[in-house]
């Protein structure tokens, strides 16, 4: 975790004065393994599985600037799923060589999101 801590942190004699007073001086706390983009969605209650509507604010100059609607948590996006499975013999324990091993079934499911 990376720790911001202020300026006033540090007593006279050249440290904390007490494990108290360190945390108060503590600004803002980060996790170093969560991702940019997770961290922003975290922050800006972005949650997905849930629709917005997104429109773009243009400034002179600038870059535009998105702005997002109340989710809508009522309507859920149906997702489609194609999986697939391929079976072949082989030796225990080892990885299928296409050279020697033989495809005896290949499996696959398609779902619209019903």
């Amino acid at each position: 975790d990376n720790l911001l801590i202020s300026q006033n942190q540090f007593s006279a004699s050249g440290g904390f004065s007490s494990v108290a007073d360190s945390w108060s001086n503590l600004e803002q706390l980060r996790e170093y393994d969560v991702p940019y983009n997770v961290r922003v969605c975290m922050d800006l209650d972005i949650r997905a599985g849930t629709w917005y509507t997104v429109t773009l604010e243009y400034q002179e100059g600038g870059p535009p600037i998105p702005h997002l609607s109340d989710p809508d948590m009522e309507t859920k996006g149906n997702p489609r799923v194609l999986a697939f499975d391929i079976e072949c013999s082989k030796a225990p324990l080892k990885f299928p060589n296409p050279d020697i091993d033989e495809i005896y079934m290949i499996s696959y499911m398609v779902s619209d999101g019903n």
